[in-house]
């Protein structure tokens, strides 16, 4: 059986669940009463609309299990519960960004690298040596991984800020 709380099964994990057809109403529609072109359509946008969904659900479990092994970790550290919930907030913000063009690094490092954003961003000791000991992951890798995550985190952010100032801008004029 496949153990969801180790990292190196966390991002390769797939769950999928049943999934519903958006286009109920051609469900019921037999194929002859369908003109080819007709067929030919509707195909490639059910396709195309469950591969999103498909994608979307890959998406939610891959963080749902990574929050799991963050909040292991947090476990191991003896953290309590508040600080864990900051911590893993932290560190599920920080996941995405590494992982959206391609995974540049192995996922135990991925997943070591955004913990150690929210153990860093959290807490007032940081020992980059009791993250290491925890996740397994050499101190340096977890730096190099860190220190990019955290630098798209921060072109993201900055991103956001300036499309809402221009959103608050465009409406000044109204």
């Amino acid at each position: 059986m496949l153990d969801l709380l180790q990292p190196e099964n966390v991002l390769n994990h797939h769950y999928l669940g049943k999934s519903s057809s958006c286009c109920s109403s051609f469900d019921r529609v037999s194929s002859s009463e369908l003109s080819p072109t007709t067929r030919g359509v509707n195909r490639a946008e059910r396709g195309g609309e469950q591969s999103i969904a498909k994608a979307n659900k890959k998406a939610v479990a891959a963080v749902t299990v990574a929050d799991g092994v963050f909040v292991k970790w947090c476990d191991k550290l003896e953290l309590n519960r508040d600080l864990t919930n900051v911590v893993v907030s932290y560190a599920s913000l920080a996941l995405p960004v590494e992982m959206r063009p391609r995974p540049r690094a192995t996922n135990r490092v991925v997943l070591a690298s955004a913990f150690w954003f929210g153990v860093k961003n959290t807490m007032t000791w940081q020992s980059l040596k009791k993250v290491e000991d925890v996740t397994g992951v050499a101190a340096g890798m977890i730096r190099a991984v860190e220190s990019k995550m955290a630098r798209a985190m921060t072109l993201q952010l900055r991103r956001w800020r300036v499309d809402s100032e221009e959103g608050w801008a465009e409406n000044d004029n109204v």
